[in-house]
């Protein structure tokens, strides 16, 4: 019985260590590509930039460069797709070579690394829904950071400025709590607070104008009293808790797929484990 499971779970770890690998190779050619050739995946910003562009536009700002990239807004994303890829590809490669080839020292190797991977989901999918505050202390502060040091407004082009604009745009949202984030104190790089247009016209926004539901009514919509009209801007409704309300929508799915691959997991250790008792006695 004992040599039927660990044939069983010889061919099972062999199956989803390749998998592990193949998933390796996509997150580290992906890395690669991001770091190398940004612009091959330059398409899914086109619709921010022409939001951003046109709203600029209105309020006789520079529009911002067109030759925005990936690698430009996911900065040290593009190392930890890289570092991902070859954990992956790593724990891939070690189980292939523990249960196909019967490596005894690399299975354990391989179990270990499993077990270490196993405990680290349950614990980070404990502290995402059951104690949020642990987020709210170190995440919010260090996103209010980049606001308070990276942004520069609608025509900004460092990775902070574009990354929070695309964020707002794209997801319906003002600053971090809500607009209050970007006052002087809080947002002291944020340009064109006060402007006067081509026509000599003077401004005072009270939002940056990526907080108005419809950029093409910039810049009234956030000026005073159009800044905090729900009707006509999302001053009021902070990326924060909309990023959090996401998750939190999709949490049974989440869970779902998590428990999904924690079982599957937990069969890896426990066919890993009969495999190297079997072997117990062979020669390492």
């Amino acid at each position: 019985m004992c040599t039927c499971f660990a044939s069983i779970g010889r061919l099972l770890i062999s199956i989803l260590s390749g998998v592990f690998a193949l998933i390796g190779v996509v997150l580290f050619s992906l890395g690669i590509i991001m770091k190398v050739k940004p612009s091959l995946l330059d398409s899914s910003l086109q619709s921010a930039q022409g939001s951003l562009q046109q709203a600029a536009a209105l309020a006789s700002f520079p529009v911002p460069s067109t030759d925005i990239n990936i690698n430009d807004l996911v900065g040290k994303l593009t190392i930890v797709l890289i570092v991902l890829g070859l954990f992956f590809l790593i724990v891939g490669i070690l189980g292939i070579i523990g249960a196909y080839c019967e490596v005894r020292i690399v299975l354990i190797v391989y179990v270990i690394v499993v077990i270490l991977l196993l405990l680290s989901q349950l614990l980070l999918v404990i502290i995402v829904f059951e104690y949020r505050e642990l987020f709210d202390s170190t995440l919010k502060e260090h996103i209010k950071e980049v606001v308070k040091n990276d942004y520069t407004g609608i025509n900004g082009t460092s990775a902070g400025s574009m990354a929070l604009n695309i964020l707002m745009i794209s997801q319906g949202c003002c600053g971090i709590d809500n607009y209050t984030d970007f006052s002087e104190e809080n947002a002291p790089n944020w340009q064109f607070r006060s402007f006067k247009d081509k026509d000599g016209m003077q401004h005072n926004l009270v939002t940056p104008m990526v907080c108005c539901k419809n950029t093409s009514q910039a810049p009234s919509c956030a000026e005073t009293p159009d800044a905090t009209d729900v009707n006509k801007n999302n001053y009021n409704k902070g990326c924060y808790d909309v990023i959090w309300q996401i998750v939190k929508d999709n949490e049974a799915i989440s869970i779902g797929v998590v428990v999904g691959i924690c079982a599957l997991q937990l069969l890896l250790i426990i066919f890993g484990i009969i495999i190297i008792h079997q072997k117990g006695k062979l020669p390492v």
